[in-house]
């Protein structure tokens, strides 16, 4: 599964390390226009850019799920179906492969998001000489300082909220992967993006709703562990529903 999960990473990395470039490289060039008054007297390229940088951070969440999803969508019912699903693997193997590799690039999305807006505000500070190196070196001595004594201090809190953030996260790929192989099947033959979509939304609907139903309101305050138990009995529930459905009733476009 190993050479599986290295197949996956190498196929679809191009496309990510290209996004998350022009991302670093849109919030370090921004600074200049804004600090240097660049293009300030052409008023339609001074909105370009504002919205221009509002979409940016936006468009690279949405290209991160949109890129990761339709990887799935791709290998899976597309044409190189058929070579993915001819491989020496058996499909519990194959979906928690892609499972995996879906959440690294969503955690590396997450980190290369973070260090672009804290590079744009870095840039920005430098620019405009309210920050100085020393201050900055100091600055990150004292966050780094911080965060170690919130580990030494709240262990167990930290494990439980990691538990807790690995969890969900994996509740929203598996959901979108079952929505997904779930409409491709016989009983559906049209629009089965959509149908997936729709699908999708309702899971999560009824998921809500029996979470506050059997936990209340202050589930997630008070049941951290249990929210996240909670999330792996359906992390596990949707990856073998998956495999199931590809073993018996998947069809490939």
């Amino acid at each position: 599964m190993l050479k599986l999960m290295k197949y996956e990473f190498i196929h679809s990395m191009r496309t990510f390390f290209i996004a998350f470039g022009v991302f670093l490289l849109g919030c370090l060039i921004f600074p200049f226009f804004v600090t240097l008054q660049i293009f300030v007297n052409i008023p339609v390229i001074s909105v370009i850019f504002g919205i221009g940088f509002s979409v940016l951070i936006l468009g690279i969440c949405i290209a991160l799920f949109v890129s990761i999803f339709m990887n799935y969508y791709r290998s899976m019912f597309g044409k190189p179906s058929y070579l993915t699903l001819t491989l020496p693997v058996t499909s519990l193997q194959l979906i928690v492969a892609k499972v995996i590799m879906s959440i690294v690039w969503l955690v590396i999305g997450m980190f290369i998001l973070v260090a672009g807006m804290f590079l744009m505000t870095i840039t920005m500070a430098l620019l405009e000489n309210s920050l100085n190196l020393m201050d900055l070196w100091r600055g990150l001595g004292i966050m780094a300082y911080e965060f170690m004594s919130y580990i030494a201090s709240n262990p167990v809190q930290l494990i439980v909220n990691i538990l807790v953030f690995g969890t969900t996260l994996i509740f929203i790929v598996t959901s979108i992967y079952f929505s997904l192989t779930l409409t491709h099947t016989k009983w559906l033959r049209k629009h089965r993006v959509l149908f997936g979509v729709a699908v999708y939304f309702a899971l999560n609907f009824i998921i809500e709703w029996m979470m506050d139903m059997c936990f209340g309101v202050y589930f997630t305050d008070t049941f951290s562990i249990g929210l996240a138990l909670f999330y792996l009995v359906l992390d596990i529930g949707f990856i073998f529903a998956t495999t199931y459905i590809v073993d018996h009733y998947i069809e490939i476009e």
